[in-house]
């Protein structure tokens, strides 16, 4: 049986089981969507409400079907100080990524709202 098929029968198990996450560890090389055992697989699973993450890649991101959320770690030597005003005027004090001008005021809203 080939990684291919594994990897089918993997996702298949885990659908079947009705698991919520899938959380993908696995690199490989960029390849058409209708070649891609993991974009099909994690579509199908996508379909029947299962949240699937993936790894980046290691020296590039790999996992870029729309449909996977692709997570990584990484880091940078300085900090952006930032403040978030909340609706009821308290300000937070914190780090952003984000080095640009101030950008214009979003809602929050809870995603068991939604």
């Amino acid at each position: 049986m080939s990684i291919s098929d594994e990897i089918g029968r993997t996702f298949d198990v885990v659908v079947t089981d009705g698991i919520d996450i899938i959380s993908l560890s696995i690199d490989g090389v960029v390849v058409p969507y209708y070649l891609d055992v993991i974009a099909i697989e994690a579509l199908d699973a996508s379909d029947t409400g299962i949240f699937v993450s993936a790894l980046p890649g290691e020296l590039t991101v790999t996992n870029v079907v729309p449909w996977v959320t692709t997570v990584g770690a990484g880091n940078i030597d300085r900090d952006f100080p930032t403040n978030i005003k909340l609706g009821n005027e308290n300000i937070i004090s914190g780090v952003s990524v984000y080095g640009g001008p101030g950008l214009a005021p979003f809602s929050l809203a809870f995603f068991g709202d939604i």
